[in-house]
């Protein structure tokens, strides 16, 4: 059975319940411009097929899309609006631990494979005959031969940086193989889906940068480290909204565009 999503409103470093009068109801559909391997937004509208947003966040909204003639995509930033916030709110609020989904859950269980698999072939290469690839529609792709199985644990060995040293000591310490998802994930996540979007649209960086300063204002992302802000500011103005400075711009770009995205792991 599907259900209404309550928009949530971020204030004294918590989110809560929005306390407007001017609440309205929208309709939350599948995506169909963006793909999110995230199971939480990508499914979203499975669990939810309405939303109840204060009239303000959805005046603004549609005023960011009209100035970036981006107003043919509303209700696909509408769908977005919700399952961003609701997604990142998991990773906000609750423990680590507990905000873990399934998915990673099981990528820690499979690293843990993984470095054990890592340990045996840098012991005796003869350990590992084969590594097989599953591809969805086509036939298993079996690599056996040797040269290539080299260059593939290799690559996994130097991008883990492990030693053989390491080995024993990452897989007896949990927390060494703990995927580090935490509520920067979601934000670094959907910016660089969204940041794509607009660049294939035409907008150059910097635009969209300040596109998606202003959309993360709109869904009460906060994504700076100011703790002296109680709540997200959204000013009257369109102009003003999307008022970035270069050091501002610089800054947004290092903190999702330009980051690699190992920092997650």
């Amino acid at each position: 059975m599907s259900k209404t999503y309550i928009f949530q409103e971020y204030k004294n470093n918590e989110y809560q319940n929005f306390v407007s009068d001017d609440l309205i109801e929208v309709n939350i559909n599948s995506f169909r411009y963006f793909e999110f391997d995230i199971q939480e937004i990508s499914s979203f509208s499975n669990t939810y097929n309405k939303g109840l947003i204060p009239e303000f966040i959805i005046n603004h909204l549609k005023e960011l899309l009209n100035h970036y003639n981006l107003q043919d995509f509303e209700q696909e930033f509408i769908s977005l609006l919700c399952s961003f916030q609701s997604t990142h709110l998991l990773y906000f609020e609750t423990d680590l631990n507990e905000s873990l989904t399934n998915d990673f859950v099981n990528a820690i269980k499979q690293k843990k494979q993984i470095i054990k698999a890592l340990k045996l072939y840098q012991s005796d290469k003869k350990n590992i005959t084969s590594i097989q690839f599953n591809p969805l529609k086509e036939k298993a792709l079996k690599i056996d031969n040797w040269f290539l199985k080299n260059d593939i644990f290799n690559a996994l060995i130097y991008y883990y940086g492990i030693t053989e040293q390491d080995y024993d000591s990452i897989l007896q310490d949990e927390n060494n193989l703990d995927f580090k998802y935490s509520e920067e994930y979601i934000p670094y996540y959907v910016v660089n889906t969204v940041c794509q979007f607009l660049i294939n649209r035409d907008l150059n960086q910097t635009n969209a940068l300040k596109f998606i300063d202003f959309f993360l204002r709109i869904a009460q992302i906060k994504y700076t480290n100011d703790n002296n802000t109680d709540c997200i500011e959204l000013y009257d103005n369109i102009e003003d909204n999307i008022n970035l400075t270069n050091g501002d711009i610089k800054a947004l770009r290092q903190k999702f565009i330009a980051r690699k995205k190992d920092f997650l792991i």
